[in-house]
């Protein structure tokens, strides 16, 4: 178990991954910035 461990570990290298949830949310964000009227309101309960 120690040996697969040792050979799927690596040094992290965060280039390699890409945080999505972050620039969806930074796109809606903006979106909302520029456009207030296209923000979608739910409807009350």
């Amino acid at each position: 178990m120690s040996a697969l461990i040792d050979n799927m570990s690596g040094e992290w290298a965060p280039e390699k991954h890409r945080d999505e949830y972050r620039e969806v949310l930074e796109q809606t964000i903006n979106e909302k910035i520029e456009r207030p009227e296209k923000i979608c309101r739910t409807r009350p309960r």
